[in-house]
């Protein structure tokens, strides 16, 4: 708060009851999260940056993960998730999003696509509850005023889907999928609510609203 200006004495005390019944309901049902966006509207366009609570990098001596988010027009918010993976097209992924650009944050459906993966899996955990203390997220996400594009500033800085930055899980397995080091591999992390995916795949990836 103090990025903002704002100190604990301009707090004011607002009762449960008078509390809005929409910031109520995202309370209860986004999971916590170990960043604070700071933007220069109440629509999270023109981003200041992001402030995260892991800066150390390190808990009791263990070498915490970076998630990098993947910036697109949506921010995921589902309970569910569903992914269909082919030997010849790859993995598609359909979840629950809401647009930036959304008045009513009315939910819609989206689907990314995959086309060349090494491995994917589902987990049947909160990430965030799993993964607690051992992972933050990247500030590395520049998506201000400065763009020309202005489709580019209601880009979501926290979309919910994510690269691991510098991950050694693969590290240890790129040589075994792309010895030649031709496909380009990165490891991603979509998060629903009570559950997740995690994959290998190549950065080409696409992604659609579902009419």
């Amino acid at each position: 708060m103090a990025e903002g200006g704002k100190f604990p004495e301009h707090a004011i005390f607002v009762p449960y009851n008078k509390v809005p019944s929409h910031l109520i309901t995202d309370i209860k049902n986004r999971p916590s999260s170990k960043t604070i966006t700071i933007t220069k509207n109440k629509v999270c366009s023109g981003l200041v940056k992001n402030v995260t609570n892991c800066l150390g990098q390190k808990l009791g001596g263990i070498k915490m993960f970076t998630l990098k988010p993947v910036n697109f027009n949506f921010k995921i918010s589902t309970t569910d998730l569903e992914l269909v993976y082919t030997e010849s097209g790859g993995v598609r992924i359909e979840v629950g999003a809401i647009p930036l650009k959304s008045i009513d944050n009315k939910c819609v459906s989206i689907a990314i696509f995959f086309s060349i993966v090494a491995e994917v899996k589902c987990v049947t955990l909160n990430f965030d509850e799993s993964n607690y203390n051992g992972f933050c997220i990247s500030e590395e996400v520049s998506i201000g005023d400065h763009l020309e594009n202005d489709e580019e500033r209601f880009r979501h800085p926290d979309s919910g889907f994510y690269e691991v930055v510098d991950s050694e899980y693969l590290q240890k397995n790129k040589k075994k999928y792309d010895p030649r080091n031709r496909l380009n591999l990165k490891h991603y992390i979509v998060k629903g609510y009570d559950s997740y995916i995690e994959l290998v795949a190549s950065s080409t990836y696409s992604l659609k609203e579902l009419l």
